[in-house]
């Protein structure tokens, strides 16, 4: 399925998935992600099989290429903490429907059972507009 998405991103047909995912390289390849937008930003999960995240630094920034809306563009990555790191997950959960089974929390759960998949899973902020 990556290697789908990954040329339908790349393609003019990229309208069919780039509502939902977009394309993150480290420098190592590019990955397709779910993101969700917020503002100049976008909030994606790092974690499960692809492990790209693993090449961000684990403090400050790390700047990484973005294909989103088929347009080429260049972020600064950084891993999310305390309360922002709850409110990214929770937009992205809202955003992500089926992201909550899969990340075993339920849509009814509180907030500490969001907090809790939150640190759980590697969440990064991309800000676009630098």
């Amino acid at each position: 399925m990556s290697r789908l998405t990954t040329m339908l991103l790349r393609s003019p047909l990229h309208r069919l998935r780039s509502g939902r995912w977009l394309l993150v390289d480290t420098g190592e390849g590019e990955v397709p992600v779910r993101y969700v937008l917020d503002g100049e930003s976008v909030v994606v999960l790092g974690e499960g099989g692809a492990s790209w995240w693993r090449d961000l630094a684990p403090e400050g920034t790390t700047t990484v290429g973005v294909v989103l809306a088929g347009q080429e563009r260049e972020g600064e990555a950084t891993f999310l903490a305390g309360e922002e790191l709850d409110a990214a997950m929770l937009a992205y959960l809202h955003a992500h429907p089926s992201e909550w089974t899969r990340l075993g929390v339920d849509s009814t759960a509180s907030g500490d059972d969001v907090a809790t998949a939150a640190r759980e899973a590697a969440v990064i902020r991309i800000d676009l507009s630098a």
